[in-house]
């Protein structure tokens, strides 16, 4: 297969302007942005040079913290230019994406615009520290079980005006992990469920998410937060942040990251499926046919929708196998 696309490790790159109008060029042509480097599409380009930008972080959602400054100066001091941000809002005290109505009832079409100063004011200073950010648009925990989880979720109808358990074909309840089946809410596109109610509210939360982030030129994109989707859901995805990108001149970056902690499926002799430490929690919630419907495959052989791969859950790989594993990938 020809290499067209980055694998991203433990790392990307890209490089930043500034927040605002996006900004043309001598050209006439909107700046492109972060780009993959021709000579070898196994690195990033910055500011016309190939760049490893390594990074690491506190939270996931790392625009909800408190200290975010001081944290993003902090990895900046040693040399990381690299974070990964989901979109959760499930931690204690989290900002939510939307405002509720007089009833307390979120108003899906009303979004929060403390959520969205949070997600620009880490994209902006990221921006003026040359720290890339990958944006996770879907944080799949946010909608499953657990404290503060789907049953703190906006999206979830008993919680929002905007829709009913009927007309939106959501449960309003999860009692299980994203290990052993899918909350209906990521069978919405028209190759699955074709819920156009729900649909198109998803598509206003990532309408709103690339108006705050296409002016920045440090941004990748990532469908979802380990995730065990069909591979539709991502496929429609991509496409749909491609066609809004292109409406502003705009080249971007998608990827999906994937479950599965063994991307070779296999091929690399040792490696886990699962963690040691989780056999018994696995053995009742784990469903490996779900696994198999949604692998790293997909994103290997799928270069239209995605332009970079992640391989983040192959870290639960050790020593000599977590090298191998991650060598597989990029030579795959």
């Amino acid at each position: 297969m020809t290499k067209l696309i980055a694998v991203l490790l433990l790392c990307v790159l890209g490089y930043h302007t500034s927040r605002g109008q996006i900004e043309q060029n001598n050209t006439g042509k909107i700046s492109d942005g972060i780009q993959i480097y021709e000579e070898n599409p196994f690195y990033w380009m910055y500011d016309g040079k190939p760049v490893l930008l390594i990074g690491g972080s506190m939270e996931d959602n790392l625009f909800q913290i408190p200290n975010l400054h001081a944290h993003l100066k902090q990895l900046h001091s040693v040399g990381g230019n690299y974070v990964r941000c989901t979109m959760s809002a499930r931690d204690e005290n989290n900002v939510k994406p939307y405002t509720t109505d007089g009833n307390g009832l979120y108003d899906l079409d009303s979004p929060n615009p403390m959520y969205w100063s949070k997600l620009d004011d880490l994209l902006r200073y990221a921006s003026q520290l040359e720290i890339v950010v990958q944006i996770e648009i879907w944080a799949t925990y946010d909608f499953y079980w657990g404290e503060n989880a789907w049953a703190e979720n906006p999206f979830n109808p008993k919680l929002t005006s905007s829709y009913s358990v009927q007309t939106s074909r959501l449960p309003d309840t999860i009692d299980h992990p994203a290990q052993s089946k899918n909350n209906p809410f990521f069978l919405s596109v028209p190759e699955l469920d074709d819920n156009k109610l729900l649909l198109g509210f998803q598509k206003k939360f990532v309408d709103k998410l690339m108006e705050v982030s296409l002016p920045y030129d440090n941004v990748l994109y990532c469908i979802d937060n380990e995730t065990t989707v069909h591979f539709e859901w991502g496929k429609y995805w991509s496409a749909y942040l491609h066609q809004v990108a292109q409406q502003f001149g705009k080249e971007i970056y998608v990827t999906e990251m994937w479950d599965s902690w063994d991307p070779t499926e296999g091929n690399v002799q040792g490696a886990i499926v699962q963690a040691p430490e989780l056999n018994d929690w696995y053995a009742e919630y784990f469903d490996p046919a779900l696994h198999n419907k949604s692998k790293f495959a997909f994103s290997l052989n799928d270069t239209v929708s995605y332009q970079f791969l992640d391989v983040s859950n192959h870290n639960a790989q050790k020593g000599e196998v977590h090298y191998q594993t991650g060598l597989w990938a990029r030579n795959a």
